[in-house]
């Protein structure tokens, strides 16, 4: 199972991030990049006025903190504090706590933590192998009672600004948590959960205790993530702290504070940011708010990526926008229409909505969707990735989902992006399935685009019909999985369930294991008339940088499908054009960093299976699909030292024969492996060859060591012109010596590739990082010290 101590990463103990005299003024002078955050006193401001700078800033993308509300006359020092913790009810129960060191977690008394932070050093130091930061811990309802009277409602979870408040309370994800650190504890560089705004409040601090916060505006959350893998990292797993000359180097601004009492940090929406604490103790209190710009982020991006790594989606946002709408057409026919400044924010709301639930739609409709099984899937998440299952999905009742297997139904729930990807349960044998009658859906859009027209014209958005329901940066997910579903059933109905050879790098000489040949279902790789190969999806994403819905939109049973005619199923998938589609195709390595998800998402969507892996185990009841690195759950960069360092390092080592020199263990061994066949006639010409085996007498190790041998090797002279004897046990050492002489040379020729491969990505490598320091002088002004003759 994947363990998040797996991918963390940190400097040695001499090289520890320690906020030791660290000051504003330092820090800002040390990266040109660098910004002081943005701030308001709020000591004597109204709540309006706050809650006006808040939404500023929610829009602009820009960081902010509110500063002094501990100077405000509803401050409640005796309750905020850590001697009332002490005395609270619930100090004897344990919280999480964690090892910034080790990323491990265990339990501990809360009052025992509050000793251990006291009497631990203010700072870190080289030779301490420990120092916790209690994370999470519970949140007492007595601070939340002094929230909801002293505080902004807009600023408050499930309230007025939080688009989340729309759900029904089982449906809801509470948020609020308590942090209570020490000196130099940290949170790694990460985004908030679905584009949320992130809130920060200190409550209390002792001995100076203060927390520093580095975090980027809402637009250049691309360029972060693109950097942070620049760094070797994934910035949504949360596993690397940055430095500050990391920061430094950044390729956009980063805006720094020093949080202290009373200063309630607010992130804006996709904003990456890291936290270290400094000096003393120091207790915080976060939650979360969701937005209508972050239900727009996590929709048309977020979503995407947690599907791919498995990371559980918690805010339900395609829930949250159809629940959303709903309570905007009944508030306004409740009405009067000539309420104009009532109906202007509901105006609003639905302008901001509308996009995403057409997107929504587009990604659960299938023509045949009035054949399908209607079941209740309020509250489903998919048991893969654990995203939000809307209104389509496939289930099955045959397996179950409880690990080890209970008498209690456990039916599987996967949703159409992660079937459309090749995982399933066990059995394959799931059903598409709906929600609700998929008319529902398009009168409950057409219906708030009635009500919008009758306050404003707006031709901007088109009427909700299912023959628009297309777009080109939209993949039809639930259509392309229903095809997919549709073929695996026609398969096994026909019995056809033979296998086919991938042969994708059949012309490759010098292979790894996993492009050798290899036999694949008939509904996981397609077929090319042109060339008379096929191609398992896997080798055609890394091949082609093609994703397997780019196939299945190009055959013609689908096209044939969606046109409401007769299909005609060929035993096999066969795209059409699928010949000039492949040779056509750009290199295998995307160069993008980052997905960009403005493009079509022909181009987006393979370059999202090749970046990203699952990160959790989802159970042994889920099969995975033939995008994910089955055997090892960790994440694969491709555009970084580190991304090729444990791509190389997966690469499975090939053993080497164990040949015995005894004639008893030699009888045993060559009797089926080496055995000659019969002769063919040799028409005078001396002994005939051994016919060779074919591919499908190779295994994918004979047949590696075949073709390497055949080009690497120096060829024997001919055989001499002598009757043939008959095998004795001379004739089999003399063929064993020379089959050992054929693997040694194999596994030279296969040490010497794999020497040139390290030498070129080291040497890639250097060039890439001088590259970006070129890049960041011309930045700052100075002028790039070039080296470009010695890259040839």
């Amino acid at each position: 199972m994947f363990r998040a101590s797996t991918l963390y990463s940190h400097a040695s103990p001499e090289d520890r991030i320690s906020t030791k005299g660290w000051s504003m003024d330092e820090l800002l002078k040390r990266g040109s990049n660098f910004r002081p955050v943005p701030t308001f006193n709020v000591e004597d401001a109204s709540l309006e006025e706050v809650v006006a700078v808040v939404k500023h800033h929610e829009e602009s993308g820009i960081p902010l903190m509110l500063q002094n509300w501990h100077k405000r006359s509803s401050w409640d020092p005796e309750l905020l504090s850590a001697s009332w913790l002490e005395n609270w009810q619930d100090a004897g129960s344990e919280i999480q706590v964690r090892n910034v060191y080790t990323w491990d977690d265990r339990a501990m008394c809360l009052v025992d933590y509050l000793k251990y932070a006291r009497s631990t050093t203010p700072f870190a130091t080289p030779e301490e192998t420990e120092r916790l930061y209690a994370k999470d811990a519970p949140f007492p309802t007595e601070w939340d009672n002094w929230l909801q009277e002293n505080l902004p409602e807009y600023v408050l979870n499930f309230k007025s600004g939080d688009i989340s408040s729309t759900l029904n309370p089982e449906l809801q994800f509470e948020s609020l948590m308590t942090y209570i650190g020490i000196g130099d504890t940290f949170t790694p560089g990460h985004k908030d959960l679905c584009g949320s705004v992130g809130q920060n409040l200190m409550l209390y601090a002792e001995n100076g205790g203060c927390s520093f916060w580095f975090m980027a505006a809402t637009e250049d959350a691309r360029e972060a993530g693109s950097y942070w893998r620049d760094l070797g990292h994934e910035l949504d797993l949360e596993t690397h702290v940055a430095t500050v000359d990391e920061f430094s180097k950044a390729p956009f601004p980063v805006y720094i504070c020093q949080q202290a009492v009373g200063d309630f940090v607010i992130v804006p929406p996709s904003s990456c940011h890291q936290v270290i604490n400094s000096c003393g103790l120091t207790v915080k209190i976060a939650w979360s708010r969701m937005i209508p710009k972050s239900l727009d982020i996590a929709i048309k991006g977020e979503l995407r990526i947690y599907q791919r790594v498995c990371r559980n989606e918690v805010y339900r946002t395609k829930t949250t926008v159809a629940v959303a709408i709903q309570n905007c057409v009944k508030e306004w026919n409740s009405r009067d229409s000539s309420d104009n400044d009532g109906l202007q924010p509901l105006a609003l709301l639905l302008l901001q909505l509308l996009p995403l639930y057409k997107q929504m739609m587009i990604e659960s409709y299938d023509v045949n969707h009035a054949s399908y099984l209607t079941k209740a899937l309020d509250g489903e998440s998919c048991h893969c990735c654990g995203a939000d299952v809307w209104q389509s999905a496939f289930v099955c009742d045959q397996c179950n989902i409880y690990d080890p297997p209970s008498s209690e139904v456990g039916y599987i729930v996967i949703c159409p992006p992660c079937y459309l990807d090749g995982r399933s349960c066990r059995c394959r044998t799931m059903q598409p399935v709906q929600d609700r009658p998929f008319a529902e859906l398009l009168e409950l859009g057409n219906t708030a685009l009635q009500l919008l027209s009758m306050y404003r014209s707006h031709d901007s958005i088109p009427v909700f019909a299912e023959d628009s329901l297309y777009a080109e940066n939209v993949p039809p997910y639930f259509r392309m999985s229903c095809f997919l579903h549709l073929f695996r059933r026609e398969t096994e109905l026909s019995n056809n369930k033979r296998s086919r050879q991938c042969n994708t790098y059949r012309n490759l000489h010098i292979r790894r294991p996993d492009q050798d040949p290899h036999p694949i279902p008939t509904d996981s790789g397609a077929i090319c008339e042109g060339c008379h190969l096929t191609h398992c999806f896997r080798h055609t994403l890394e091949k082609f940088n093609i994703h397997c819905a780019s196939l299945l939109l190009r055959i013609p049973a689908y096209m044939d499908i969606q046109k409401g005619e007769s299909a005609n199923l060929k035993p096999s998938l066969v795209p059409h054009d699928w010949h000039r589609l492949h040779n056509s195709s750009r290199s295998s390595q995307s160069k993008e960093k980052y997905p960009s998800f403005d493009s079509t998402w022909e181009e987006w969507l393979p370059c999202l299976a090749s970046m990203y892996q699952p990160q959790r185990y989802p159970g042994s009841s889920i099969v995975l699909g033939w995008y994910d690195e089955i055997e090892s759950y960790s994440l694969r960069i491709n555009n970084g030292a580190t991304g090729r360092a444990n791509d190389r390092s997966r690469r499975t080592k090939r053993k080497k024969p164990q040949l015995s020199s005894s004639s008893s263990e030699l009888t045993s061994l060559t009797s089926d492996e080496y055995e000659p066949r019969p002769s063919a006639r040799t028409n005078g010409k001396g002994p005939a060859r051994k016919r060779p085996r074919t591919s499908k007498e190779l295994s994918s190790d004979d047949a590696l060591s075949m073709d390497v041998t055949k080009h690497i090797l120096p060829k024997r002279a001919p055989a001499p012109n002598v009757k043939r004897q008959s095998l004795s046990t001379t004739s089999r050492d003399d063929q064993i010596s020379r089959l050992l002489q054929r693997v040694e040379h194999l596994e030279r020729a296969q040490d010497v590739a794999r020497v040139r491969e390290d030498a070129l990505h080291e040497r890639l490598q250097s060039l890439e990082a001088e590259l970006s320091s070129i890049k960041a002088g011309t930045r700052t002004g100075e002028q790039p010290q070039s080296n470009w003759h010695s890259w040839y």
